[in-house]
């Protein structure tokens, strides 16, 4: 039963409890189990003997199952409700994480973490199709920030806190938790979340369903988003579950207790940019700057310090990094600027389809990546290493200026409506 408040809204504590809270553990666990492997790469890289280009190929076939799984589990949050999808999903990650913890070989790791990859495929885009049917769009920037919040949290402790554990118990009894934990969020879903919006209407047919994922996909608006969120929030989740580890490793020297401190910063960073979702565009719009606007500044400021980052620049390594961190997530808001361009029956489908091609452009970009720098980096010398990983974060930034320059051509056009 849905509790209401006097002028027929859910109650706070509805939203909170049934709804906003279930979801935000299983992003907790989504983001936690994307970045850990940026921690566990040392244990990982002894025991299995991996070079650079098989370490990122190993840590980016979580995105390529996450990339694949986003349409199908689109179309299926928008047919049979987030619910009974996100709740299933879990499932399939907890067995991807048994399959990590047990793996003898490379490629049971890979089939492992593509199936944690897979399970949380929705993770987030099912809070935020959930939240846009039962929230004004006014709140959606608020709330978003909220739910991504929990995702700085997983960040917070796949960094320290997963390095103490591994010291403690092995990583692979800490992926026999982890299993555990994706059932009990599986459990909570399952038992406290409504299935749908008691107004949402009566589910669409295949067909329909395939016809409002064209319209999206044959949308300019769509376009106008989609390269600039690749190049900004995929590149962003490339570098923070792989490479920014390694970059503090091989160009800064910092030793691996360091590193985890590091990454756990800037993973207080990305909780902290989180929150400051909703204030940012709350300020923004006090001074008459529109969300789309916001973001297109978001992505200019990102860029720039990305290029500080790919001329070596070791001394402000940790502040640096953190900013990085920070404007992750506020740049997500352009999921937010996209699906309010778009009716609200199709709102899964429009967060996943924007999804799928940020996660699968993390895929190519973490591998990519690894390729440069296996190439560029021909001795253990820190001249080698401070250019190969030049070169390889050039490779993100030029394009990402480019698709940012588009995006903003239109900036107007992309309008956030006030409902």
């Amino acid at each position: 039963m849905i509790e209401q408040t006097a002028v027929g809204r859910p109650s706070h504590a509805f939203l909170v409890i049934r709804i906003f809270l279930p979801l935000a553990f299983g992003y907790m666990l989504s983001y936690l189990l994307r970045t850990l492997n940026a921690t566990l790469a040392p244990d990982l890289i002894r025991d299995f003997d991996l070079s650079a280009s098989e370490l990122g190929l190993l840590t980016s076939v979580y995105f390529l199952a996450f990339g694949v799984m986003q349409i199908p589990l689109g179309m299926a949050i928008d047919r049979f409700g987030a619910r009974r999808v996100q709740a299933c999903n879990l499932l399939v990650s907890a067995v991807g994480a048994v399959m990590f913890a047990t793996a003898m070989s490379t490629e049971m790791l890979m089939v492992g973490r593509a199936l944690v990859g897979a399970g949380v495929a929705v993770s987030l885009m099912a809070g935020f199709a959930t939240m846009a049917l039962w929230l004004p769009a006014r709140q959606l920037p608020m709330a978003y920030g909220l739910l991504m919040a929990f995702g700085g949290v997983g960040a917070v402790l796949a960094g320290s806190p997963a390095e103490w554990a591994n010291a403690w118990v092995g990583w692979r009894a800490l992926f026999f938790g982890l299993a555990l934990c994706f059932l009990a969020g599986a459990a909570a879903i399952f038992v406290l979340m409504p299935n749908r919006h008691p107004h949402q209407g009566s589910p669409e047919s295949a067909s329909e369903l395939l016809r409002g994922l064209k319209e999206i996909y044959r949308s300019w608006t769509f376009w106008r988003v989609v390269p600039m969120a690749v190049l900004t929030c995929g590149t962003g989740f490339a570098l923070q579950s792989l490479w920014t580890a390694r970059w503090l490793a091989e160009v800064a020297g910092l030793e691996r207790p360091a590193v985890a401190f590091h990454m756990s910063v800037m993973a207080l960073g990305l909780l902290a940019g989180s929150v400051a979702c909703g204030p940012m565009a709350a300020a923004g719009r006090r001074l008459g700057l529109s969300l789309a606007r916001l973001v297109g500044l978001l992505a200019f400021i990102y860029l720039a310090v990305l290029t500080v980052l790919a001329a070596g620049y070791t001394a402000m390594a940790l502040p640096l990094w953190t900013m990085i961190g920070f404007l992750m997530n506020p740049l997500s808001l352009s999921y937010a600027v996209l699906t309010t361009n778009f009716p609200s029956h199709l709102a899964g489908r429009v967060q996943t389809g924007i999804n799928v091609m940020v996660i699968l452009g993390s895929f190519v970009i973490q591998t990519v990546v690894g390729w440069l720098i296996d190439f560029w980096a021909t001795d253990d010398g820190a001249f080698q290493a401070t250019h190969a990983y030049g070169i390889a974060l050039a490779f993100l930034i030029v394009p990402g200026l480019l698709a940012t320059i588009w995006y903003w051509m239109r900036v107007d056009a992309l309008q956030l409506e006030q409902k």
